[in-house]
């Protein structure tokens, strides 16, 4: 499903790059593309926990894949692209308490220091206190007519796309994969 989302049009962040924007979602989020989606308002961080564990930033009271909720463990596993009903995080004034913005939200505790709090904090590890990270409403954004070929997206971006002359999509470079640890 995350594959065929790059060939719909849609990038890790949705409508951008930048991956493991913990209010994004989307199996096309590395956060969410193989562990599933999360119960908003239930354990809502609990993805976000397992992937500090695995990036060896300590266990943030997730251990392994089997405790997430909706995981591939669970007869309630979710892949979903995103709705973009969430609000834009804010790493330089991050709110714990607003969770990961959207309808219905809890608390996450995203530097894992055990207390819900505001502060500024990298959420998505990319080395930059980024001003903010959005959802982005995959749904709303398919572009259906894609390449015809065996391997999907396979030439350079470009700013215009013309179904009709030109069946290539833009690539999507797949960098820093990590598959879960089982």
């Amino acid at each position: 499903m995350h594959e065929l989302g790059h060939n719909l049009g849609l990038d890790h962040g949705g409508a951008d790059a930048h991956n493991y924007k913990p209010n994004y979602v989307s199996v096309m989020n590395y956060l969410y593309a193989f562990s599933g989606l999360p119960t908003i308002g239930t354990a809502e961080g609990d993805r976000y926990a397992y992937d500090v564990l695995l990036r060896g930033g300590g266990s943030c009271g997730i251990a392994n894949e089997t405790q997430l909720t909706n995981s591939s463990y669970t007869t309630t596993y979710v892949l979903d692209f995103s709705s973009g009903t969430g609000m834009a995080l804010n790493e330089s004034a991050l709110v714990e308490g607003a969770g990961l913005r959207r309808p219905g939200s809890t608390s996450v505790d995203f530097n894992c220091d055990g207390s819900i709090a505001s502060s500024a904090f990298d959420v998505n590890h990319n080395g930059a206190v980024d001003a903010n990270l959005t959802d982005h409403d995959d749904w709303a954004n398919l572009r259906l007519p894609f390449q015809r070929g065996v391997v999907g997206v396979s030439v350079a971006k470009t700013s215009a796309f013309d179904p009709f002359t030109d069946e290539r999509r833009p690539a999507v470079v797949e960098h820093g994969f990590r598959p879960p640890v089982r």
